[in-house]
């Protein structure tokens, strides 16, 4: 039996092997909570099949290319973003968002930090042609504090270039949602010999030491008030501030238990004192919980303490970004899917949801690390469909971090995944946690650019071609949203019963794939089609897998009953099998599958195919290798009738020299040039016509590479994909072309 393990991550940049010089940093990844599901198909071995080396320097996206989305993301309107019940809209109008991360390292500059000007400037027009129009700012804090010896001592070169790259992005119509804190050391000074060198606690003190708290205030000023010479404002006032991150990932709960490495501890010191000194004197008798992971009375007065202090502080924080004249939406406590955080949520305009896909604690990249390999379906996707239960209707939903992350072998899933929940659920977007969404060469320029890395994107071929199916699929909204919802009661009270430390069940969660998930605060602001599911502790049921609990069959038939599942849906929980309302999606967790068919769009993410499968216009005959792959209208008409089609087919991808166990054990993480793993599928696209067809090879970065002829019989388009189409030039992408007549 395989297990697939439910986690919750934080990563936090460290100090690698190499020399302190290099100021390189690697994450540290650490798992929190594991919830046990029997997976039917063993997890592949890691780096078999047949491999084969990416040639390509540029990944630089050419005008005009197969690959240039800047005509499908629609340039966003110079005016603040707005929030009109769940939607995020500019000026009343919702818009399609995809977003991008830009963390620390995202920069191609060789230092790291922000790029130079003239860098700045293709960045971010690549930015726009690879079809995001908006991004996060992540540790801007860190980055602008490089080599400062004061508090808010600003590095005056990364200030000029960030603010810079600022007024790139706001000539092309990107919008920003930007940090406030994000590191553990704020703007502190003299952090040496790199601003992750020393842990200094800030995203806890801030809630019990009134110094951190002013500190954070004057970090709010200098960020939000601070004059950018490019664009002549301030990002408090400038209309493409989309929305604050007001402190990243500060849930208390969360933090804690990070101090003890997830395990069952005693309460780490600071936060018993803490509890002490704001606990009055009669009730000081109660007793403090043994442990971090203890449920019970006493934990829940704990976790009441917590709770008040954080509410506390948000409203001061309010009120701060208020004072500096920003009038914009905002959001934090993001890390958490805990019921506990349910009573601070309630309190923000947004909220956020970080969500990762691992297997256990993974500490670094280096050597000794463990990443499974098991498709992430073999558990019903949960380590997203989860997210759904931090949703509250009435309220715009997002995603500002997740990610199945390199070197998972199955990582392609998450391509297809997650735009494909996100437009379910209806949440306005998500961004794949990246250093860099995009890098612009392979040329080992910049810190952890010498190879792929977790988070990794822009060097990561399978993390790209799932980004670049992820912005057709959102920026068209080919995906129709569930119009039936499970609207979820929880009290806060009942959110912190025992200490608040239970989260969604096993059997709630993949209602997630035919109805919108969330809490429901007012019955005004929730959907009127659906049905009630109390969160209230059910033993006989929350420890129950979807496939034999009564409670997830029930709620399924209410479902139909109303109308949220129409009639001929194939949703069957016992086999494993969901499918949207819509007909679009089909899940098949059993085969570790999932489909999706779309008015433009016909993709496919899994196994090697070994049986035909139809979806759409396209029969997808065999293939040699689990993977990702998409053919997608690029013409604006529906892919049966279209003349210009991308292809995406992506498996694997490693580092040469790169070496992993067959239990998913890291022991040589190795360097450029990237390899990719060969990927082979037999395809008949039917067109009911019988023009000539061609298939292109394409670049990284969408520069037709060689033209081949196709067979077309009696309508049918005859398709051998190979990722070695051109040996000398392996790909994920092709063009299929329609020839005159």
């Amino acid at each position: 039996m395989n297990f697939s393990i439910q986690t919750r991550f934080l990563r936090v940049p460290f100090l690698s092997g190499q020399s302190k010089s290099s100021l390189a940093a690697r994450w540290i990844t650490i798992t929190l909570a594991a919830t046990f599901v029997a997976s039917p198909v063993a997890p592949a071995p890691y780096m078999d099949g047949e491999w084969v080396t990416v040639t390509d320097h540029s990944l630089e996206i050419e005008a005009g290319s197969p690959l240039d989305f800047s005509s499908i993301a629609p340039r966003l309107p110079d005016s603040r973003m707005t929030i009109s019940g769940e939607k995020l809209t500019f000026r009343g109008v919702s818009l399609p968002l995809n977003c991008a991360t830009l963390a620390p390292g995202f920069s191609d500059t060789a230092g790291s930090g922000f790029p130079d000007h003239q860098t700045a400037q293709r960045y971010a027009e690549q930015l726009v042609r690879h079809g995001y129009n908006i991004v996060r700012f992540h540790f801007i804090d860190a980055l602008l504090m490089r080599e400062g010896k004061a508090d808010f001592a600003f590095n005056p070169e990364e200030l000029d270039r960030f603010q810079f790259f600022v007024s790139e992005l706001k000539k092309r119509g990107v919008h920003w949602v930007t940090d406030i804190l994000s590191s553990q050391n704020a703007a502190l000074g003299n952090v040496f010999p790199h601003r992750w060198s020393e842990n200094r606690g800030m995203l806890k003190r801030i809630f019990f030491e009134p110094a951190a708290l002013n500190h954070w205030q004057e970090l709010a000023h200098q960020i939000l008030n601070t004059r950018n010479p490019y664009t002549g404002t301030t990002l408090a006032q400038d209309s493409h501030t989309a929305a604050l991150v007001l402190v990243n990932e500060p849930d208390l709960d969360f933090q804690m238990e990070l101090e003890n490495n997830f395990k069952d501890k005693p309460i780490p010191s600071f936060y018993k004192d803490a509890y002490l000194r704001g606990t009055s004197v009669a009730n000081q008798t109660n007793r403090i919980p043994f442990t971090s992971q203890e449920n019970g009375e006493s934990m829940e007065k704990f976790q009441r303490f917590l709770v008040k202090r954080q509410i506390d502080v948000l409203a001061n924080m309010s009120n701060t970004i208020r004072r500096l004249g920003y009038d914009g939406a905002y959001t934090s406590f993001n890390a958490w899917k805990r019921y506990n955080e349910t009573p601070i949520k309630r309190l923000l305009p947004i909220v956020d949801s970080h969500n990762y896909e691992h297997d256990q604690v993974a500490l670094g990249i280096g050597p000794g690390v463990t990443m499974r390999s098991s498709s992430s379906f073999s558990d019903l996707g949960r380590y997203l469909t989860l997210a759904s239960s931090t949703r509250q209707f009435g309220k715009p939903f997002i995603v500002t971090e997740h990610d199945q992350e390199f070197w998972n072998s199955r990582r392609f899933e998450a391509g297809l995944f997650s735009p494909t929940l996100a437009s379910i659920q209806g949440w306005n977007f998500i961004c794949r946690h990246a250093d860099g969404p995009i890098d612009l060469a392979y040329d080992g320029q910049g810190v952890r650019k010498s190879a792929i890395n977790p988070a990794g994107t822009g060097l990561d071929p399978v993390a790209r071609a799932g980004e670049t199916l992820t912005a057709l699929l959102l920026l068209r909204r080919e995906i129709a949203p569930a119009q039936g919802a499970v609207r979820l009661q929880l009290s806060d009270d009942e959110a912190l019963r025992d200490g608040g430390r239970r989260q969604l069940p096993n059997d709630l969660s993949p209602l997630a794939w035919v109805a919108r998930l969330g809490l429901v605060n007012d019955r005004r602001s929730a959907p009127a089609v659906g049905v009630d599911q109390s969160l209230a502790s059910d033993p006989d049921h929350d420890s129950m897998p979807p496939e034999i609990s009564s409670r997830t069959s029930s709620l399924l038939g209410k479902l139909r009953l109303v109308g949220a599942v129409p009639k001929g849906n194939q949703t069957d929980p016992a086999i494993g099998q969901w499918q949207s309302p819509s007909r679009q999606v089909l899940l098949r967790a059993k085969n570790n599958e999932l489909q999706v068919s779309t008015q433009f769009t016909s993709a496919r993410a899994g196994n090697p195919i070994v049986q035909p499968v139809t979806i759409g216009p396209v029969r997808y005959i065999q293939s040699d290798s689990p993977a990702l792959v998409a053919l997608s209208a690029l013409d604006g008409r529906p892919l049966a009738e279209s003349g210009r089609i991308l292809v995406i087919l992506s498996a694997d991808a490693r580092n040469s020299g790169m070496q992993v166990t067959p239990a998913g054990t890291l022991t040589v993480l190795g360097n450029l040039p990237i390899q990719i793993r060969r990927v082979r599928m037999k395809v008949i696209l039917k067109t009911g016509d019988n023009h000539q067809w061609t298939i292109s090879s394409l670049s990284l970065g969408g520069k037709i590479k060689k033209v081949k002829k196709l067979d077309n019989v009696v309508g049918n388009v005859n398709v051998d994909l190979d990722s070695a189409l051109v040996p000398e030039s392996p790909t994920t992408y092709f063009l299929l072309s329609k020839l005159p007549s």
